[in-house]
């Protein structure tokens, strides 16, 4: 399976005027989320994350958006795992977002996605929570950055281990790396994180016209990556 990416580019304007007024377009899961959050930016991302998820898993699994959101409001979808089931086929699928764009992938295995336009003031969080082949490599440079940071974080996602475990217990193999279709590709490599035997590759780019990094990871070295920009969410 191709792993599908949507990413969407936030018109508030739009969305506050229209968005919200129709939140049966979202699963249940999200317009809780909505009533939760009070930020206007973070309503906003949270809002066009439902809507990607929805639209991309209509598309995957050859629904209409109503029956993808019924699936996700249903027994199989685990909002923990980030899968849904359909038939004998499990899908996975992640979310991000920041500043402006907000983006969503799915996969037929574990997938990890982030996305990042913030700069490391002084690169203090590069000299705090990187490893040393991490800060090597960055120097002096936000764009290697960013990078970076999608990188580690796209990896935890993709194993449910969450920002709750040192960055610089983790790096990239920089030596190896390789570049296809616009894409960064390298490995995983253990700097006391227990890979478990299992090898993770990441996938990272910098989004053209745009000081944004986006990095995808997973567990297939040869992952066929295929982007989307969506324009309208309504």
């Amino acid at each position: 399976m191709i792993t599908k990416v949507y990413i969407h580019k936030l018109d508030s304007e739009v969305i506050n005027r229209e968005g919200f007024g129709n939140t049966g377009l979202l699963p249940i899961c999200r317009r809780k989320k909505l009533e939760k959050i009070k930020n206007e930016e973070a309503r906003n991302q949270s809002y066009a994350a439902g809507r990607l998820l929805v639209m991309l898993l209509s598309e995957v699994l050859g629904l209409d958006e109503k029956e993808a959101v019924n699936l996700l409001d249903s027994n199989n979808h685990s909002e923990e795992s980030r899968t849904v089931s359909t038939g004998d086929k499990v899908i996975h699928y992640n979310i991000s977002h920041s500043g402006e764009l907000v983006t969503v992938a799915v996969s037929d295995m574990s997938i990890g996605i982030d996305i990042e336009c913030k700069t490391d003031k002084d690169f203090r969080i590069t000299g705090r929570m990187f490893a040393e082949e991490d800060k090597t490599y960055v120097a002096d440079s936000q764009e290697r950055f960013r990078e970076v940071w999608t990188a580690k974080e796209a990896f935890l996602k993709c194993t449910g281990k969450g920002i709750s475990v040192p960055l610089s217990c983790f790096t990239l193999d920089y030596s190896e790396g390789y570049i296809e279709k616009g894409y960064s590709i390298r490995r995983v490599l253990s700097k006391g994180y227990d890979l478990e035997d299992r090898k993770y590759y990441v996938y990272s780019k910098k989004i053209e016209d745009f000081d944004y990094s986006f990095s995808v990871c997973s567990e297939n070295k040869n992952l066929l990556l295929d982007m989307v920009w969506v324009e309208v969410l309504l």
